[in-house]
């Protein structure tokens, strides 16, 4: 009897001592970060998350749960034409951005490959088509995947080329309503 209790206290201390290790030391994976954590901390998307951080919308993708999160790379927001970066840095934090962003979010972890020839619907409600380029490039809408998904604890992020729009996009979206005189809206 003293031995079954003596084995029985080494067995409790054992799994007391397994239960306060690290996961990654019990053998458990971390778990994923989420969505906006990745952006944060991925060099890639440096611009993007600045533009969500001083638009605070960085709290709406990390709250988005089960989304497939189409991310512009720096190179993607740099070559925006006609000074429309320095526009969208101007009105990180108006309805239009928002509108943009949510373009850029499909509800569920999308697979491009398998969605090639279909229109899903995005989180702004509008359609976002997938297809292959000549080259046999993945592509959504018109900007090309540049790289492997991330996954997330709440959803994927594929890096894009290019920056999507909503078909009803307009340039003069971002401009003040009273037209780009001068001041930082002009070139």
């Amino acid at each position: 009897m003293k031995q079954f209790l003596s084995l029985s206290l080494c067995l409790a201390c054992l799994l007391a001592a397994l239960g306060s290790l690290p996961a990654t030391a019990r053998g458990d994976e971390p778990p994923a970060p989420d969505l906006a954590t990745v952006i944060e901390e991925d060099p890639r998307f440096r611009l993007l998350a600045m533009g969500l951080r001083s638009s605070n919308l960085l709290s709406v993708v990390r709250g988005a749960d089960g989304v497939t999160f189409f991310a512009p790379t720096n190179r993607a927001i740099l070559d925006l034409p006609d000074g429309r970066f320095r526009r969208m840095q101007l009105n990180f934090n108006t309805p239009v951005f928002r509108k943009i962003l949510r373009y850029q979010m499909v509800p569920g972890r999308i697979d491009p490959a398998a969605e090639v020839g279909e229109r899903l619907r995005t989180r702004e409600g509008q359609s976002l088509p997938f297809a292959r380029s000549a080259d046999g490039d993945l592509l959504v809408g018109e900007a090309a995947l540049v790289g492997p998904p991330v996954e997330t604890a709440n959803g994927r992020v594929y890096p894009v080329e290019s920056f999507l729009f909503p078909p009803d996009f307009r340039p003069t979206d971002l401009l003040p309503p009273h037209g780009p005189g001068p001041g930082p809206y002009s070139r």
